[in-house]
């Protein structure tokens, strides 16, 4: 419901916050939560958020528990949420608790003022003055604001001095009336208390009072008494209740549970709006909470699994200052067990299934209705599901056999494109399955389609094709590289082992302060996600990024500018997740980044670096900017990733190697290599830096520095450079106040509490093409030489000279496996070779070859060819010369030399034989000048 003068309800909470909602809600029949906060790029929140939200869309945004959320609005924890009224700074100049104190005031003081045209503006047309309130310790602070020439409102800030997120916020004083108050218990610290007025443009004088007194526990200065199950009490919200801090009364009752129970509770008032809340025994986080029971009306019910513990039961009113008599009432059953006792029938591959929510459904325990179906998944594949309804906004939620923990939850969707409905893709190992369909809101009810649109696997594996050297090659040297799929063989061959918040000092460094050529190599496979519309083609075969500086777009969305000292605050931030690549044309990163309507405004763009301290690349050759052609696969749950497939290869840039079995060791030492913020490339490690939580099964948790801009950096083992994980959550806010400026916030190594969290690879490498090479001497005698290949290339250990080989790849992914034709090449007789063509023998082509084979022709003797004899018959200066080849060093050989050169003639013959031009290749008589 709506409060009066247009305020949104404290409880409830807009679609844009809606996404994960559901997923968490499912944790309050099991006392589980994953403490996730939709965030903007700036914006500080409680708990933990993605990485890097700021300017890609999802299919599953992350979003705080609504129970939590009701219970933060309420005042309990955190900051509430409930600035509904348009009040937070629209674009103002000014920083609102910098610029805008007129003076402090403290316990017990009362301090006049007057509201007045050229005050500062709250952005919404309403003039403000803001105090300064210092506490040396935690207090219960009671603030009334009067005035008797217009309506005011009030509202308490912390030192972040961001509405709408406020500790207090109040319009009106219980018991009628214009002017304001709220009690509010708060933390030592430091706090702004704005006086301001209701209503756009409106003045006069006006009286700020505060008193204090020692800060009040709900669960022990107000507990009313116990209520166990079974029982009914009466009871009745006077003034003087304790306040929760919004101006609402509040009895509290505690509950004991022996053991495990399915709790009902009503809350029911002829006096007043009910508003119902479930805490757990620290009574600081809320296990549920309602408003208004579904099927309409004014009173409270909520239905809850609940352990064995200690709860406490807050009978409260939706408006500040109600009064009245109330009932509370608690009933117990058995645990409902959602996979057990809630099955409505199966549902399979192809299939189509009808239902209907109704009143009398399982309640998962948010007061909405859901059917839940089993599927047997009898293979390992993707699986799309489609829930649509004309008569109420689906969610949809795929579950594990355990049915049992919040981490069971593998998927989940609110909206399908625009539209109400809900659909994903997911894979699916071999198993059992539920799938649940829901409702967005409370109570809704209606019919429904569920379908399993689609069963298989994507990506299906493909025969290796297009070899180097070409098929037949004759005189390949040996040390050369075998390559497939068109791929450029990598000069050095590919890579192998080797020996946001802030944790602790600052490891982050640039490109430029990087000396180790390996690390350096696996941050030239990370790419920056760029908003398609943000690159500007130049029209010369380059695009540029947009240089709006870290510092300058803090300020625009924060309005506080960052401390002079900040780390990289005049750097360029035009990304807004980060990406590496896994295969030739594909790219990972966290799921959140890229959604499924995502694909076509999303630029890849490789080489965003700092040159040195001063200088960013912001103008980058098109050869390196990507664009997605399709995603391939992803999931936003505890495991968050996605696959892009590229609109084509990318030739030069390594893929990452990627953890396919087992995980991380506890305590390995961890580098993370992204885009922080949307900066140039940031190198973040230490000896410090190590895995410290290891346990959840779709991640891990490790003290890296990282920011909003990390969702979807590589979490590299920082002694093989194997890709452990990809950064997808972490502690916020990532900026604290700091006087006049803010700055990093700096949490200590053992966390705050918690890390930042990376999804394992292991959620996604089994989907991603492997190799497998067979290289013999004969076709029937091919051994395997090397497998798991991440990369379409290999360098074979030894080859022998002047030996036929024969050699095929395998491609391999969870769908099955691709054999490529067997190819054959020969080699040369040694490791050194010529530049076939080379006339004057000095390890290149050019115009003095030429000159050397027509001084040779029309001057005689004198000049000797290099091979052999020297002479134009012998055979090592026939293969090294005889260009077309006709079996004989004539005048075509010189033009041929110089048509190559100059007009892009075709290559000597040798060179298009082993398919690389130039070459360097051994031929028998001649000493080599070349890859000796």
């Amino acid at each position: 419901m709506e409060s009066k003068r247009g305020f949104r309800s404290a409880g409830s909470l807009g679609r844009g916050a809606s996404r994960f909602i559901r997923f968490v809600l499912l944790a309050l029949l099991l006392l589980a939560s994953i403490p996730l906060a939709a965030q903007s790029r700036w914006k500080p929140a409680t708990g933990q958020a993605n990485k890097g939200d700021c300017d890609a869309a999802s299919t599953s945004a992350a979003g705080p528990d609504k129970a939590a959320d009701a219970l933060e609005a309420k005042g309990l924890v955190g900051r509430a949420a409930v600035l509904a009224h348009p009040k937070a700074p629209k674009g103002d100049e000014k920083t609102l608790c910098d610029d805008c104190v007129v003076g402090t005031i403290a316990c017990g003081e009362t301090v006049t003022g007057t509201l007045q045209a050229g005050d500062c503006d709250l952005g919404d047309g309403t003039y403000v003055d803001v105090y300064r309130l210092e506490l040396a310790e935690a207090q219960r602070v009671a603030i009334h604001l009067t005035s008797p020439d217009f309506d005011t409102f009030l509202v308490v800030e912390d030192t972040v001095c961001l509405p709408p997120d406020a500790w207090a916020v109040n319009d009106d004083c219980p018991g009628g009336g214009l002017n304001s108050c709220a009690t509010v218990d708060l933390p030592a610290g430091t706090y702004f208390i704005l006086a301001n007025s209701y209503s756009a443009a409106a003045t006069g004088m006006y009286t700020l009072q505060l008193s204090c007194e020692e800060a009040v526990s709900l669960c022990e200065d107000c507990v009313a008494g116990e209520i166990a199950c079974g029982e009914t009490i009466t009871g009745t919200l006077d003034a003087g209740d304790c306040d929760l801090g919004d101006g609402s009364y509040v009895d509290v009752y505690r509950l004991e549970l022996a053991d495990a129970r399915r709790v009902s509770i009503n809350l029911s008032s002829a006096a007043f709006d009910t508003y119902l809340i479930v805490t757990d025994t620290v009574c600081t986080s809320a296990v549920a909470s309602n408003d208004d029971c579904p099927g309409g009306g004014l009173n409270s019910c909520l239905t809850v699994n609940l352990p064995a513990g200690t709860y406490f039961i807050l009978a409260n009113s939706y408006s500040g200052g109600e009064t009245g008599t109330y009932t509370v009432q608690v009933g117990c059953g058995e645990i409902v067990s959602l996979c057990d006792d809630c099955v409505a029938g199966t549902i399979a591959c192809g299939q189509a299934v009808t239902g209907a929510l109704e009143a009398g459904d399982c309640d998962p325990g948010d007061g909405t209705y859901v059917d839940v179906y089993r599927f047997d998944q009898t293979a390992d594949q993707q699986v799309s599901i489609s829930l649509t309804s004309a008569d109420f906004d689906t969610y949809l939620i795929v579950e594990d056999a355990a049915c049992a923990t919040t981490d069971g939850v593998v998927a989940y969707n609110d909206d399908c494109g625009d539209s109400l409905d809900s659909c994903l893709t997911v894979s699916l190992p071999a198993g059992t399955w539920f799938i649940f369909a829901n409702s967005y809101g409370d109570g809704e009810t209606g019919a429904y389609q569920l379908e399993l649109t689609w069963c298989g696997c994507r990506p299906e594996p493909a025969a290796p094709a297009a070899p180097s050297p070409v098929h037949g090659a004759s005189r390949v040297p040996l040390d050369a590289v075998l390559a497939w799929n068109g791929a450029v063989p990598p000069a050095g061959g590919e890579a192998g082992a080797r020996p946001k918040i802030l944790y602790g000092a600052d490891d982050r460094l640039d490109e430029y302060q990087i000396g180790d050529p390996e690390l350096l190599e696996a941050g030239d496979s990370t790419c920056a996600l760029v908003s398609r519309s943000a690159l500007q083609d130049n029209g010369d075969g380059t695009y540029s990024l947009p240089p709006l500086t870290f510092g300058a777009d803090y300020l625009n969305w924060v309005g506080r500018p960052l401390c002079g000292d900040e780390p990289f605050r005049d750097q360029p931030i035009p990304a807004f997740c980060t990406g590496f690549l896994v295969a030739p044309d594909v790219v990972a990163t966290a799921g959140h980044c890229v959604g499924a309507g995502d694909c076509g405004s999303v630029a890849f763009v490789f080489g965003f670096v700092m040159e040195d301290a001063a200088t960013a690349v912001l103008r980058v050759d098109a050869s390196q900017v990507y664009f997605c052609s399709g995603l391939i696969a992803s999931e936003v749950a505890a495991a968050d990733w996605g696959l892009i497939a590229l609109d084509r290869p990318v030739p030069d840039h390594a893929p990452l190697r990627v953890r396919t079995s087992g995980i991380i060791a506890d305590g390995q030492n961890v580098t993370v290599i992204g885009h922080p913020l949307g900066l140039p490339r940031k190198y973040a490690g230490g000896p410090s830096t190590t895995v410290r939580e290891n346990g959840n099964p779709f991640y891990f948790q490790a003290n890296l520095d990282t920011y909003g801009g990390n969702s979807g950096s590589a979490v590299l083992d920082a002694e093989t450079l194997q890709v452990e994980g990809i950064l997808v959550r972490g502690n916020v806010p990532d900026f604290v106040e700091d006087g006049g400026c803010d700055r990093s916030r700096v949490c200590p190594d053992d966390g705050c509490p918690t890390w930042e969290e990376a999804t394992r690879a292991t959620a996604f490498s089994g989907m991603l093409p492997s190799y497998s090479v067979y290289l013999g001497t004969t076709p029937g005698g091919l051994a395997l030489a090397a497998s798991d290949l991440v990369v379409s290339s290999y360098r074979p250990e030894s080859l022998q000279a002047d030996t036929q080989y024969y050699w095929k790849v395998v491609c391999s992914t969870t769908c099955g496996s691709a054999e490529g034709p067997v190819w054959t090449f020969s080699t040369g007789e040694s490791a050194g070779g010529v530049v076939p063509g080379d006339c004057n023998h000095d390890g290149g082509l050019n115009i003095s070859d030429a000159v050397c084979v027509f001084r040779y022709l029309f001057l005689g003797s004198g000049n000797p060819l290099p091979c052999g004899d020297g002479t134009r018959d012998d055979p090592a200066n026939l293969s090294l010369l005889d260009w077309q080849p006709d079996g004989q060093i004539n005048l075509s050989d010189g033009i041929g030399l110089l048509l190559y050169l100059f007009q892009a003639g075709a290559p000597h013959c040798l060179a298009a034989a082993s398919g690389e031009t130039p070459c360097c290749l051994p031929i028998a008589g001649c000493p080599p000048t070349c890859g000796g």
